[in-house]
């Protein structure tokens, strides 16, 4: 999975350009120049650099705990990561201790101004790592996918209070940009409401939001105000859809939408081998959908090719 920016690449038959090795290439120095629909690269005009595609999702960081840990510090150095987002992080589906709010905030009654009520160890570790390897993180505010729903649904309820929680995530904020509760500065801007609310839709099994989606226009609007009121210079963004074609929830959601929306973020998993299809008409629908809002950053935060993931799944 990887955060999406631009490809660098050839179509089937041409010659590699300049060296580069198929796909493409990451960290190559100096600038490049990107030509949409026409593959190769020009390397006598200079335009801007490429966007950064390269950011990686669910960090292997463990804070030392294994005997693979030196080759991920390697390779986490190596490949210059710009950002890793916060999902699904360090074990099966959120490790019980990393990053969700419920593992972050373990009682959702106690008291969320009292630094005792919260449980920041795992995660911590986690962020030191990231911020050693110099990549940024990209904080998601709420839960992880839950794969084995069938079995038992834990998290995927609506929280009880959406003001409070809220101001639970305004204290995780605090807690690493301001030094809250024996915290850190480290100065993250991204901050995601969420994790695909609509996958599942209207389905019997439900594995990242089990309430409606009215319920969940309400959540994100009562955090984003809260937090953009809290940290006015902070992006916050989301919903992290699963899609921006699908059942209509990307564009009845930026329809209502009265809060500030710093990014749109959505994902793509395809069977398309270089994801070509999906990755060219969905910004599409994107461009198409989020004038009517408001001018913000389009952000794919999670991408994978599916067969290679059913494939690795079944090893």
């Amino acid at each position: 999975c990887a955060q999406a920016g631009a490809l660098v690449g050839r179509q089937q038959g041409e010659k590699p350009v300049g060296g580069l090795p198929l796909p493409f290439r990451l960290g190559l120095p100096g600038r490049l120049v990107v030509r949409v629909g026409v593959p190769g690269v020009n390397f006598n005009e200079v335009v801007g650099p490429v966007k950064a595609m390269h950011g990686v999702n669910c960090a292997p960081y463990a804070r030392k705990t294994g005997p693979n840990q030196p080759a991920i510090e390697k390779f986490f150095t190596e490949a210059k990561l710009p950002y890793c987002r916060l999902h699904d992080c360090c074990g099966a589906y959120g490790g019980m201790n990393f990053v969700d709010i419920p593992n972050i905030f373990r009682d959702f009654d106690a008291d969320e101004n009292d630094p005792e009520s919260y449980d920041f160890a795992f995660t911590d570790a986690l962020i030191k790592g990231l911020m050693e390897y110099g990549v940024e993180p990209y904080f998601r505010l709420g839960v992880t996918i839950e794969n084995y729903a069938v079995i038992k649904q834990y998290n995927q309820d609506p929280p009880k209070d959406f003001a409070k929680w809220a101001r639970i995530c305004e204290h995780i904020i605090r807690h690493y940009n301001y030094g809250w509760a024996n915290g850190f500065e480290y100065n993250i801007q991204y901050w995601e409401i969420w994790n695909e609310p609509d996958l599942d839709y209207q389905k019997p099994i439900i594995r990242t939001w089990g309430g409606t989606r009215e319920q969940f226009y309400d959540l994100y609007e009562i955090t984003a105000k809260h937090l953009k009121t809290c940290f006015p210079h902070l992006k916050i963004g989301g919903p992290a859809l699963a899609g921006v074609k699908e059942n209509g929830w990307a564009e009845r959601f930026l329809a209502q939408l009265t809060a500030p929306l710093d990014f749109f973020s959505w994902h793509i998993y395809s069977n398309d081998l270089y994801l070509n299809k999906k990755m060219k008409t969905n910004p599409d629908v994107a461009k198409e959908t989020l004038p009517a809002c408001r001018a913000v950053l389009a952000k794919i935060t999670d991408w994978t090719h599916d067969t290679l993931h059913e494939r690795l799944m079944e090893l």
